[in-house]
């Protein structure tokens, strides 16, 4: 995997690997995220720094740490497996993410999935990433699109406060919101 980092359990040194959500943002272009990308074991360390991946596997059967495996018959051609030599369960390396069930591989993925951040058309997305079945570009869409809602419901704050009027009653203070903050140089019509 890394020249510089080796653990035949860990995709990459927890050390690298941000505690704080904000850490997590930075700003790729898609040729940064192309030179970053280049091999498949590039992008699945690239993967597991972001969380976008586990960076260890504990077996189920023997409660375990699972090694790192060479599978070039598979699509990321990484796996886990369990080093008890009784059990030797294997695991893929995308088990437990969001790619989990794609046929698609990974490097495909994270530029679709980049281009789609940068409000490309889904078009672009897919003639970036490679090329993918029209129905599965707008999965992938409308997955990140779920995803996102999911996320700022989550994280949804109150817009506004609440006041006391003369009286000492509690009232809300009434907020105006200029939409044109919330639009990217797109006419509203309606």
């Amino acid at each position: 995997m890394d020249t510089n980092y080796y653990s035949p359990t860990h995709l990459v040194d927890p050390a690298v690997i941000p505690q704080q959500p904000q850490d997590l943002i930075q700003e790729w272009s898609l040729r940064n995220l192309t030179l970053a990308t280049m091999t498949t074991e590039d992008t699945v360390k690239f993967m597991a720094q972001r969380k976008l991946l586990a960076n260890s596997s504990t077996c189920e059967a023997c409660n375990r740490l699972r090694t790192i495996h060479q599978n070039p018959a598979k699509t990321d051609t990484i796996i886990w497996e369990c080093p008890n030599r009784q059990c030797r369960s294997r695991k893929s390396i995308r088990g437990g993410s969001i790619f989990s069930e794609s046929q698609l591989s990974l490097v495909q993925l994270l530029t679709f999935m980049s281009c789609w951040a940068e409000e490309y058309p889904l078009s672009q997305c897919n003639k970036e990433s490679g090329g993918m079945a029209e129905h599965t570009q707008t999965h992938w869409g409308l997955m990140w699109r779920g995803l996102c809602e999911d996320w700022l419901i989550a994280h949804s704050s109150q817009i506004g406060r609440i006041t006391l009027d003369n009286n000492h009653n509690i009232v809300p203070k009434i907020m105006e919101i200029d939409e044109s903050c919330y639009m990217k140089s797109k006419r509203s019509y309606h």
